[in-house]
């Protein structure tokens, strides 16, 4: 498997991209030792899921709409929601993370 330009593998779908939890950021050591580390994804991750949010709730009629025109289903809001499911999944681990070295 090649990864191609933004970390994406060549040979995988857009949607198993966006929707592959085990993909981080650059940076983003989730074994860190450091509280600090931990709190800035939580908030990089909160802030994403907060956009996404936003993002997928004022294009979603309209991609809806083209849908139905079509008879099919829309790409595009497939790939939206599944990358909203991994940036939550991600903010989940990490306030995890962040709780778990509070507590040291």
């Amino acid at each position: 498997m090649r990864v191609g330009e933004g970390n994406q593998a060549d040979d995988s779908s857009p949607v198993d991209w966006a929707s592959d939890r085990t993909r981080l950021f650059p940076g983003e050591v989730p074994e860190t030792v450091f509280q600090e580390d931990a709190d800035h994804w939580v908030r990089v991750y909160l802030d994403l899921v907060s956009f996404t949010s936003t993002a997928l709730d004022a294009v979603t009629p309209a991609l809806i709409s083209a849908a139905a025109q079509d008879g099919q289903g829309h790409p595009d809001l497939v790939l939206l929601r599944e990358n909203l499911d991994r940036l939550r999944g991600r903010l989940h681990l990490w306030e995890a993370r962040l709780t778990e070295l509070a507590a040291r």
